[in-house]
C-alpha cells in the first residue's frame, strides 16, 4: 500500500509539473539565432520607405541629397498681391512644378507685415507688406530690431483694419486658387512679428514701447491674428492640416494670453513650427508639447494627440554653429540627438542642410524612415539609454533628471534592474545653454547595469499599440559597449511563452557593437513580469553597457 502511495504520488507530481509547463510555456531551450556587426546599426528591412508627406527639406531649392525630398522656400505678400486688386501667383506656381518634377513637396514661407530690413542676406530684403497697402492705409509703424552694424526690421502694424481688410481679400483669393489641394503643397507657415528674421513670435523688451505707441492692445492683438487664423482656415478648407502656426512667443513688458492664441491654432486644425531643435530640449518639443508628460524621470509620449493626426508638425535643423567648441564625436553626438528628439516627439517635417545630416547621416536615414508615422504604422520602436539634467520641462527652470529618449519603446529601472548613466560628454557650447542645469552641462549617451549591486537586469516595454499591431516575426537590436567580459542572455515574452537567446559572452575590446536577434513568434507581453517586453540578463558580475535598444516589425 506504502508504495502504490508512492507511485501515486510521483505521478502527481509529474502531472503538476506538465500542467505548469504547458499553462506558462516559458522553458523553451536558449537560441542561439543572432548576429554581431561593429557599431551602431539604424538599417530597416528593403520593404520600409519614408511617408511621404514627411522627412527632411532644404529651404532655397530642392536637393540632388536623396534624403532631402522636400523643399522650402520664402513668399511674400507684396510678391503675390503688387498692386491692389492684382494677385501674381507666379512665382508659387513655380515651386509647385518643381516639386512636381522632383517628386516632393514645397512648404512655403509667407512674409506679410515687415515694411522694410536690412540683413545680413543680400538680395532678401525690402517690404512684405504691399507698399500700395501702407500709402493706402498710412498704418503706424515700429522697428523691433536694431543694430549698431546697421541691420534693422520695421514693421507696420499688421493690427491696422485697413491692413486687415487688405490682408484678408488676399487670403480669400488665394484660397480661391486651391493650391492647397495640390499634393506638392506641403504647408504655408502663418507668421507674425519678431526680432528675428523670419517674422516669429518674439519682441524684446527695449523695443516693446514702440508697438504701444502703434497702437498695440491685447484685445487689439488676439483679434488680429484670431481673425487671420479665421480666413486661413476657410481658404484651406479641409486641408487646414497644412497650415503652420509659429507659435504665439513673449512680447517682454507686455501681457497677452499666449496660450489661447496657440489653443485657437490647434481648435482651427493648424500645425506647428518651431524653429531651433538644435538646442534639442528647448520648449517646443519637451513636456507638455503633442500632450507629453514628464514622469518619475522620463518623458512619455501621447501618440494620440491631435499634433499626430497628419497636419504639418515641423522644426528647422540647418545650423551648426549652436555647437560651440566641442569635438567631432561630441558634435555627432548633439546632431544625433538632435535627429531622435524630432522622431521621438513626432515631428514629421525638418529643415536641414546637407552639413547637418552630415554629422548623421545614419540616424537621418533613420529619422526619414520613421518621421510621421504612430505606433501601427512605424517600422521600429526605439531607446536611445541616455540621462541629461534639464530645466526647460514645462518652462518652470525647475531641474529634473531626463533619462533615455523613448519612441515606442521604454526602458524602465526597477528592482533588480535599476541602471546607471554612463559615456559621458561634457558639452559646454551654446547648444541647450539655458535648457539645462548650468552645474551640470554635460549628458550621458548610455546606461549600464549595476551588477555589484544586485541590478543584473534591463527591462524593456513596447508601447502597446506598437506591439498589438506586429504580426509577427520581429528583430531586436541592441548596441552595446563591448568593455568587459560579461556573460548575458536575452529573454522576450511571446504570445507563447518566453524566447530565450544566448549567452552572449563579452570580448572586452572596448568596441561598440550591434546584436540582432531574430524573434520567430510574435512579441507579447506576460510571461516576463512587469509589463516586460523583453529582458536583458547579465549572468555573471561583468556589467553590461547598451545605448540603443529597437524592435523593428519584419511583416
Amino acid at each position: 500500500m506504502k508504495k502504490t502511495w508512492i507511485l501515486l504520488l510521483l505521478i502527481s507530481n509529474l502531472l503538476s509539473a506538465s500542467c505548469e509547463k504547458e499553462n506558462n510555456v516559458v522553458d523553451n531551450d536558449f537560441k542561439n539565432e543572432f548576429t554581431i556587426s561593429s557599431g551602431e546599426d539604424w538599417s530597416f528591412p528593403t520593404w520600409v520607405k519614408p511617408k511621404y508627406e514627411s522627412g527632411l527639406g532644404y529651404m532655397g531649392e530642392f536637393s540632388s541629397n536623396p534624403k532631402i525630398k522636400h523643399a522650402g522656400t520664402t513668399l511674400t505678400w507684396a510678391m503675390l498681391n503688387p498692386s491692389e486688386g492684382v494677385y501674381d501667383f507666379s512665382e508659387l506656381e513655380k515651386w509647385l512644378k518643381k516639386a512636381e518634377e522632383a517628386d516632393g513637396m514645397i512648404l512655403f514661407r509667407l512674409k506679410a507685415s515687415v515694411l522694410d530690413r536690412k540683413s545680413p542676406w543680400e538680395g532678401t530684403d525690402g517690404s512684405f507688406i504691399p507698399p500700395w497697402v501702407v500709402e493706402k492705409h498710412q498704418p503706424k509703424t515700429f522697428y523691433t530690431r536694431k543694430e549698431d552694424n546697421g541691420n534693422y526690421l520695421l514693421y507696420a502694424a499688421p493690427w491696422d483694419s485697413g491692413v486687415q481688410n487688405e490682408f484678408k481679400k488676399f487670403v480669400e483669393e488665394f484660397g480661391k486658387r486651391e493650391y492647397f489641394a495640390n499634393k506638392h503643397f506641403l504647408a504655408i507657415y502663418l507668421h507674425a512679428m519678431s526680432r528675428s528674421y523670419g517674422e516669429e513670435f518674439f519682441i524684446s523688451e527695449e523695443f516693446t514701447p514702440q508697438l504701444l505707441e502703434a497702437g498695440l492692445e491685447a484685445d487689439l492683438l488676439m483679434k488680429c491674428f484670431k481673425d487671420r487664423m479665421d480666413w486661413w482656415s476657410e481658404a484651406a478648407g479641409k486641408y487646414s492640416h497644412k497650415l503652420a502656426w509659429v507659435g504665439a512667443g513673449s512680447i517682454q513688458g507686455f501681457d497677452y494670453p499666449k496660450e489661447e492664441l496657440d489653443r485657437y491654432a490647434d481648435q482651427n486644425g493648424f500645425g506647428r513650427r518651431g524653429g531651433f531643435i538644435e538646442n534639442y530640449f528647448y520648449e517646443p518639443v519637451v513636456p507638455p508639447v503633442a500632450g507629453q508628460k514628464y514622469v518619475n524621470g522620463y518623458v512619455i509620449n501621447d501618440w494620440g494627440h491631435f499634433f499626430h493626426d497628419g497636419r504639418i508638425f515641423g522644426d528647422e535643423s540647418e545650423e551648426t554653429d549652436e555647437f560651440g567648441v566641442a569635438s567631432d564625436e561630441e558634435i555627432r553626438f548633439m546632431q544625433q540627438s538632435i535627429f531622435y528628439q524630432a522622431a521621438r516627439v513626432g515631428i514629421n517635417f525638418l529643415w536641414v542642410s546637407e552639413k547637418n545630416i552630415s554629422l548623421a547621416p545614419k540616424v537621418a536615414d533613420w529619422y526619414c524612415m520613421v518621421a510621421g508615422k504612430g505606433p501601427t504604422e512605424s517600422p521600429d520602436a526605439s531607446c536611445w539609454l541616455r540621462e541629461a539634467y534639464v530645466r526647460s520641462i514645462y518652462g518652470d527652470k525647475k531641474i529634473r533628471t531626463w533619462k533615455n529618449f523613448e519612441r515606442l519603446l521604454m526602458q524602465r529601472d526597477m528592482e533588480g534592474a535599476k541602471t546607471l548613466p554612463v559615456e559621458k560628454y561634457n558639452l559646454n557650447g551654446d547648444n541647450n545653454k539655458g535648457k539645462k542645469d548650468p552645474s551640470r552641462m554635460y549628458e550621458y549617451s548610455a546606461r549600464r547595469t549595476d551588477t555589484a549591486n544586485g541590478q543584473t537586469k534591463m527591462i524593456f516595454i513596447l508601447n502597446d499599440e506598437f506591439e498589438q499591431s506586429l504580426k509577427g516575426n520581429s528583430q531586436i537590436k541592441i548596441t552595446y559597449l563591448d568593455n568587459t567580459s560579461s556573460e548575458w542572455n536575452l529573454l522576450v515574452s511571446t504570445k507563447n511563452g518566453t524566447s530565450k537567446f544566448g549567452t552572449i559572452k563579452g570580448k572586452n575590446d572596448g568596441k561598440w557593437k550591434t546584436i540582432t536577434f531574430s524573434v520567430e513568434d510574435k512579441i507579447n507581453k506576460g510571461s516576463l513580469g512587469n509589463g516586460a517586453s523583453f529582458i536583458i540578463d547579465v549572468k555573471n558580475r561583468k556589467d553590461l553597457t547598451v545605448k540603443h535598444a529597437r524592435v523593428i516589425r519584419m511583416v
